[in-house]
């Protein structure tokens, strides 16, 4: 897989349909507020990956430490899952980027994607978000 910058392609439709992936209620709004963070901090990256110049996944993580990242984002083409994608871009967080501490919020779902990728999980109690693990 090759790794890319998002960022100058945020406007781009196939970019765009990944974001709202792993955005909760995907109206373009929506879309548009969370790349709109990842634009305005600089401490924050949007990272794609590409198979055959085809766009497969993502990640949006901010750096919060010389070794640590807490990941915000990670989607993978539906059509894509449940073939590695996911567990090699988290790879590729711990071995090219360095981190060595890794700090991922999601919803249930996910949590055991995370678990299998080394994630230890906690529940997470906001009333905001009632399946919420970290």
């Amino acid at each position: 897989m090759e790794q890319i910058d998002l960022e100058p392609r945020t406007a781009e439709p196939a970019v765009r349909a990944l974001i709202a992936l792993s955005v909760g209620y995907p109206k373009p709004e929506k879309v548009d507020r969370v790349i709109g963070e990842y634009l305005r901090r600089l401490d924050m990256r949007l990272i794609g990956f590409e198979i055959d110049d085809e766009l497969v996944g993502y990640v949006g993580f901010e750096v919060s430490g010389l070794a640590e990242a807490h990941l915000f984002d990670l989607a993978v083409l539906p059509v894509r899952q449940r073939g590695g994608i996911g567990r090699a871009i988290v790879r590729w967080l711990r071995e090219s980027e360095g981190f060595t501490a890794l700090r991922a919020g999601t919803d249930a779902d996910a949590g055991g994607f995370y678990r299998r990728c080394g994630f230890v999980t906690e529940r997470f109690v906001d009333e905001r978000w009632p399946d919420a693990v970290r």
